[in-house]
């Protein structure tokens, strides 16, 4: 999930109790519209919401009652569908 992730432009990903919140670089900001981020959380079963904190996107999964394997496949489809949106735009 890492590598995809980390090709997404994502700076950081923090587990808290309910909650994993993938925060993205700024640069996230020139290349993705809000419509790509639903469209790749489309891909995966997690709940989750899009917000802003200092300036900088993040998705906030909700993972109450989720088993680590299902976070770790919906943190993978997701980093994958972002990356595959990331390259179908350079092309």
């Amino acid at each position: 999930a890492k590598s995809y992730l980390d090709q997404a432009f994502v700076k950081s990903v923090e587990r808290q109790q309910n909650a994993v919140i993938i925060h993205f670089e700024k640069i996230s900001q020139q290349l993705y519209l809000t419509q790509d981020y639903f469209e790749a959380l489309s891909m995966t079963n997690l709940k989750a919401r899009i917000g802003e904190k200092n300036g900088l996107i993040e998705v906030i999964f909700d993972v109450r009652n989720k088993k680590d394997y299902e976070i770790l496949e919906g943190l993978v489809n997701f980093g994958e569908k972002m990356l595959e949106i990331k390259q179908r735009k350079a092309e």
